[in-house]
């Protein structure tokens, strides 16, 4: 459902909540996704083929925190490099090759993001979370 209009680089980015598993395709992998732990159990979200979204950006944040994990998944196996600064001590958790970012229920906390920009080859990423252990990558 979307909600808030986001003029970014001279693109409107159409934000819009996940509750339930959903998969982006190439039409709608632009945009902002406030994520929304509930109490059903993981909600995931994912990536579509990274080769075929060279210059695509995606905004991930946790919108409403509770029990259980959000997770970003890329399609393909071993796509995402990048940093996640753990905003309270400054530790960078890395990686390279990952294919799955979790915002860990009752954990992370509302705010926590993730952005991912396709390169053609790998999703990189940088994310922020506001406690250790909010968003892990495997």
């Amino acid at each position: 459902m979307a909600n808030v209009n986001q003029l970014v680089s001279g693109l409107i980015l159409v934000e819009t909540d996940i509750s339930a598993d959903t998969t982006l395709t190439l039409t709608n992998i632009v945009g902002v996704y406030g994520g929304v732990q509930n109490g059903v159990g993981t909600v995931t979200l994912t990536l579509p083929a990274v080769s075929l979204c060279k210059g695509r950006e995606v905004r991930v944040y946790l919108k409403t925190a509770a029990a259980h994990d959000l997770a970003v998944v890329s399609a393909d196996a071993s796509s995402l490099n990048g940093v996640i600064i753990n905003a309270a001590t400054g530790v960078l958790v890395k990686s390279k090759a990952g294919t799955t970012i979790t915002f860990v229920g009752g954990t992370s906390v509302t705010g926590d993001f993730v952005t991912l920009y396709s390169d053609g080859a790998y999703w990189q990423m940088l994310g922020v979370c506001s406690v250790n252990g909010g968003i892990t990558l495997s």
